[in-house]
């Protein structure tokens, strides 16, 4: 059985945000897009598993931007594990968040500040949130 997950983008900022890369290997879910501005969008991420699937070397990522060459934010997903990097590019304030296991509506909070990555860890048939600020 493959273990999936719901990863949500809240573009609270004035500009959209851009997906300027996204690759992934072994993923099933990992359908990121732009997020138009003032918007949420809700993508689906579910890690193959399996007879015959080597999971040690799974592996996606998705890169979000004003501009496309300048990088806002960087997700990027390993086996069972979900890790957010901001770059530091721009002053946008990003914020993280997991739902509470068993309840989809409790979320527990974090800022990720510029320069810093944070890991998110992996939450089977939960909700991953990242809001971007104005």
């Amino acid at each position: 059985m493959n273990e999936g997950a719901q990863f949500q983008i809240f573009n609270l900022s004035e500009q959209p945000l851009k997906l300027l890369a996204k690759d992934s290997y072994q993923l099933n879910g990992w359908e990121f897009d732009t997020v138009q501005s003032n918007y949420r969008r809700a993508f689906y991420i579910e890690f193959q598993e399996g007879i015959g699937v080597n999971t040690g070397d799974t592996q996606a990522h998705a890169t979000y931007g004003y501009e496309s060459n300048k990088p806002l934010f960087k997700i990027d997903a390993l086996i069972h594990d979900i890790k957010v990097h901001h770059p530091g590019n721009y002053e946008s304030p990003i914020i993280i968040g997991t739902s509470e296991e068993g309840d989809e509506n409790k979320f527990i909070w974090s800022p990720l500040h510029k320069d810093s990555e944070r890991k998110m860890g992996w939450h089977h048939d939960s909700v991953m949130t990242i809001l971007v600020l104005a």
